[in-house]
């Protein structure tokens, strides 16, 4: 018997509706998107060996192997224009750790 897909819970919201929220309601948004899907994030996180994920409705629009290329607005925006609606991108913890702790080398030497 295989267990039953993931899927993420969270709808996408469009530019506008984004922007209405003060940046303290869109940051408890992602968080609280990130604890509801906390198991889904993971599971594709492994499945894409990904430091990053970009999410529009459920599904990973794109994602990368390192911090360095995480999307930065220009490209959150052109993204909002293409599909109508304002992508989630999610950071996995693990490499947040592992850059934090390289850092903390570089500034020892």
């Amino acid at each position: 018997m295989h267990a039953k897909p993931l899927k993420f819970v969270g709808e996408n919201l469009t530019l506008e509706e984004y922007q209405r929220p003060t940046l303290k309601e869109r940051s408890m948004l992602q968080r609280r998107l990130q604890e509801q899907n906390h198991l889904w994030l993971q599971e594709k996180f492994s499945t894409l060996r990904a430091a990053w994920l970009v999410v529009v409705d459920g599904e990973v629009f794109d994602s990368g192997r390192s911090l360095e290329n995480e999307p930065m607005s220009p490209q959150l925006l052109e993204i909002c224009q293409r599909v109508g609606k304002f992508p989630f991108v999610f950071i996995n913890d693990d490499y947040l750790a592992i850059e934090e702790s390289a850092s903390v080398w570089h500034t020892m030497i």
